[in-house]
């Protein structure tokens, strides 16, 4: 005890001696802005700063970048009991604080700010424990020998809060993250099922935008460094110390994940490219300009340079443009009546409100995320929520249109497998009717050999009867020549032979045989020549027969036994009878 007590006292003497304004620690919640004495560092050591021999600490609220300063602060804990405090210090490049631990008895040293390895979520927080009722010196060492650019002068500013109310916040910014984290999860994976059920388009443009939310969620709170120090690609300092490293990297991904789920979302859903080509044309070029400009800064800051410092602003400004376009495309497609719309216009309006809500805190407020509300764990919370709500309506639709065309499947399933009846029963009347002209084609096959036949058979015998008669007509010329007047003795038995010969000639066997072949190869044709004219003789039945065979006037002739002139005669009277011409 007798050692803190002298620790105190000497820290207070040392107050008192460099004209050391002391802060009295009274606000037990809010922070409280801290004075302090500076000193442009000369490479010093704590040592000798401590002693403040030939070190000129004075008050002064400009500092020049480029330059290692030392502050002195001394504040006044006026409470009966030790109190922790948490030190917030700007500009957070490279601090280092040197303070009286009551504990120990000794002076010891915490570091903080963007270049250190300091894996807290603020990069600029220090913690010191105050003796009770009692005044505390102590010296941080500003290290910004590393920054090159931004505002050439800035007035330094320290902060004292209690540890027991920063703590309080920043387990409530845990707890609300964690709540936030667990619900999108939770979304995440029941649409993901649904997603992987139904492949439908506007369902995945919702995960993504889930997963836009989770990464700028743990980004804003800068929560990707923790539990390993954050790789710094850029920074300077400006109003504030403007750094490009992990959680601003993602913060961007998020956005731009956000932002392009979203609107491909509102897209999809409404089918905008059919039924508002004209808004859908001004979002989609809203959309991927603000994708290729955030990629090129993402280029640039990776690469070393600090440009995300200017860009933060008309980077909210175009954020604002297209969610505030975004939702009215939705009250068109409401106006416009187009199918589920009032469902997704419902769901649009809080998380739109609220996601709005961000860039114009932004723009009119502030940049810093620790003194904004949980304007983005609500906006992206409600997102993910009422955009599920939309979602299972629109499953529902999809779910009864499924029902539908299940059952126009099902119905032209039937009709098919009918058609395929149908046509089996086609194929077997079709080789029924195969067959049976098959069996048809043999039967004519046969007839016509049967008809062959019968023709060769009817050549044959009227070539025998046309040889037969020349015959019989030759032996008649012999005996002619037999009978002759000088030859008196035969006379009398060869005209005996003549007339039997004569007689042979007119037989009808011959004819009758000829006419069974006949009407072997053109069946009733003698009964419908009789049919058609009665009135023919049996000779002239005979002759039309030989006409119908295109047998020439000289074969007639021979058959007949009588001169081709008579033949040609007879074939005149019989045309006439028949009212035939004689090309007929």
């Amino acid at each position: 005890m007798k050692k803190h007590i002298l620790l105190a006292f000497l820290c207070f003497l040392q107050a008192i001696s460099f004209a050391q304004p002391v802060k009295v620690l009274t606000d037990q919640s809010a922070a409280q802005k801290i004075d302090y004495l500076a000193a442009r560092d000369q490479s010093y050591r704590i040592g000798e700063i401590r002693e403040g021999k030939g070190i000129d600490f004075r008050y002064t609220d400009s500092l020049s970048s480029g330059y290692n300063y030392w502050l002195r602060i001394s504040v006044n804990n006026p409470y009966n009991a030790e109190r922790e405090y948490v030190i917030r210090v700007f500009p957070s490049v490279n601090n280092i604080l040197y303070y009286a631990d009551i504990e120990l008895g000794r002076w010891n040293a915490d570091t903080s700010g963007l270049l250190t390895e300091n894996a807290s979520r603020i990069s600029s927080m220090l913690v010191v424990k105050l003796a009770a009722k009692s005044t505390s010196t102590m010296y941080l060492r500003m290290d910004l020998s590393k920054v090159k650019g931004g505002t050439p002068r800035f007035k330094p500013l320290i902060e004292f809060q209690q540890k027991a109310v920063v703590d309080k916040r920043e387990q409530l910014i845990l707890t609300v993250w964690i709540a936030s984290m667990a619900v999108l999860v939770v979304f995440f994976l029941i649409n993901l099922n649904v997603y992987l059920t139904f492949r439908d388009s506007s369902v995945l443009y919702y995960l993504l935008s889930l997963i836009g939310g989770m990464m700028y969620m743990t980004a804003y709170r800068a929560y990707f460094q923790v539990p390993f120090p954050k790789p710094v690609f850029n920074f300077a300092l400006r109003q504030i110390v403007s750094s490009y490293d992990v959680n601003r990297l993602f913060t961007h991904f998020g956005i731009i994940f956000v932002l392009y789920g979203l609107v491909q979302l509102t897209r999809s859903y409404l089918n905008t490219a059919r039924n508002l080509p004209g808004p859908d044309k001004i979002l989609r070029f809203l959309l991927y300009s603000y994708i290729g400009l955030s990629a090129v800064l993402m280029v640039v800051n990776l690469g070393g340079f600090p440009l995300d410092y200017y860009t933060l602003l008309p980077d909210n400004v175009f954020c604002m443009l297209i969610l505030a376009f975004t939702l009215a495309t939705c009250i068109m497609g409401y106006i416009r009546k187009i199918p589920s719309s009032g469902y997704f216009l419902a769901a649009q309006i809080l998380p739109m409100l609220c996601l709005l809500a961000m860039p114009i805190y932004h723009i009119f407020v502030s940049f810093d995320s620790e003194k904004g509300a949980f304007i983005a764990e609500i906006a992206i919370v409600s997102q993910a929520f009422t955009f599920s709500i939309a979602l299972i309506a629109r499953t529902k639709t999809i779910q009864n249109n499924l029902l539908a065309k299940e059952l126009d499947n099902k119905q032209l399933e039937f009709e098919l497998k009918e058609v395929g009846y149908v046509n089996k029963l086609t194929q077997l009347e079709l080789e029924k009717v195969n067959m049976e002209i098959q069996s048809e084609k043999s039967r004519n096959e046969l007839l016509q050999e049967r008809l062959e036949t019968n023709q060769r058979e009817l050549a044959s015998s009227t070539l025998y009867m046309v040889q037969k008669n020349e015959l019989l007509n030759h032996l008649k010329l012999e005996v002619d020549q037999l009978s002759k007047p000088h030859q008196t003795n035969t006379s009398r038995g060869l005209r005996g032979i003549t007339s039997l010969l004569e007689n042979n000639i007119q037989l009808d066997t011959d004819w009758n045989k000829f006419k069974l072949h006949f009407e072997q190869v053109h069946p009733d044709f003698f009964e419908n020549l009789k049919t058609t004219h009665p009135n023919l003789t049996v000779r002239e039945v005979r002759l039309y027969a030989y006409f119908h065979m295109k047998l020439s006037h000289k074969e007639i002739a021979t058959l007949l036994n009588i001169d081709p002139a008579s033949v040609r005669r007879a074939k005149t009277r019989l045309y006439k009878k028949l009212s035939l011409q004689e090309n007929d």
